[in-house]
């Protein structure tokens, strides 16, 4: 049976949202243990939240043997496809159920090396609302792929640089670290959770910089995953990202129009 986090030390929960992605958990369940044993050793407790969107593969039933095993592996079954719902059901249960200080979000298909969560936690400081992994900030960031995935990334992140105003460089990205109260104020956001492409991860930072949090980049490589096929629907998420895009920004120039108005009239 599943346990609570400790409540005498920080605790992180890290959510994995996943689909069909039984070929990665054996591995990154077996790493787990060592990030975990390396956090305790920091005095940080952790524990993983596979919240899953409808996989067909046993996902779901070689998690639930999994935590037989390893009682700090938590799962929350959706049972329908959508990574943003997925994403929200991890968070929802983090906070709620295990009372998380702090979460944490890699992809589950190790593209991302969980060792990055010693790295968001040692650049963590008093005040800070998240940290992201970045791609492109710095020579030690990186992504490896396909030509087309890395332009697009790359376009992508330059634009909603530009759209936000951001200091950060890197939008597209999952992995972070994020405080409780900044998680509560995304759950309360108007922020596209229903969509079943990634354009929430993007969504999340665009949120950030709208609300002037506090945000830190740490540089991460960014590597193929390992077993399995991409989720990406390419043309399908382009449209979601622009979509949100142009309709962020259009809420913006209404919510700024509106101050405008306010401030005018009670002149």
């Amino acid at each position: 049976m599943s346990v609570k986090l400790n409540a005498y030390r920080p605790a992180i929960a890290l959510v994995l949202p996943t689909l069909d992605e039984r070929g990665n958990l054996e591995v990154l369940f077996t790493r787990s243990i060592q990030l975990r044993d390396r956090l305790l050793h920091e005095g940080v407790d952790i524990h993983l939240v596979v919240a899953d969107g409808g996989s067909k593969d046993g996902t779901v039933e070689f998690t639930q043997q999994a935590i037989t095993c390893l009682p700090f592996i938590h799962l929350v079954a959706l049972g329908r496809p959508g990574y943003g719902l997925a994403l929200k059901a991890g968070i929802n249960y983090s906070l709620d159920i295990l009372c998380a200080s702090h979460v944490a979000v890699l992809d589950a298909d190790l593209s991302h090396d969980l060792d990055i969560i010693c790295h968001f936690w040692m650049n963590w400081e008093r005040g800070i609302d998240m940290v992201i992994g970045s791609r492109f900030s710095g020579p030690a960031s990186g992504m490896h792929g396909s030509l087309p995935r890395k332009g697009l990334s790359y376009v992508a992140c330059k634009l909603m640089k530009i759209v936000s105003g951001a200091e950060y460089t890197e939008f597209t990205n999952s992995s972070r670290l994020m405080s409780k109260a900044f998680c509560n104020k995304l759950l309360d956001a108007d922020l596209p959770w229903e969509t079943k492409t990634y354009v929430i991860n993007p969504a999340i930072n665009l949120f950030a910089a709208s609300i002037h949090a506090n945000v830190k980049e740490v540089p991460i490589v960014f590597a193929e995953r390992a077993y399995g096929k991409s989720k990406m629907k390419v043309a399908r998420y382009v449209y979601d990202l622009v979509t949100y895009i142009v309709v962020n920004r259009l809420k913006q120039l209404e919510r700024s129009a509106h101050r405008n108005a306010v401030i005018r009239t009670s002149g």
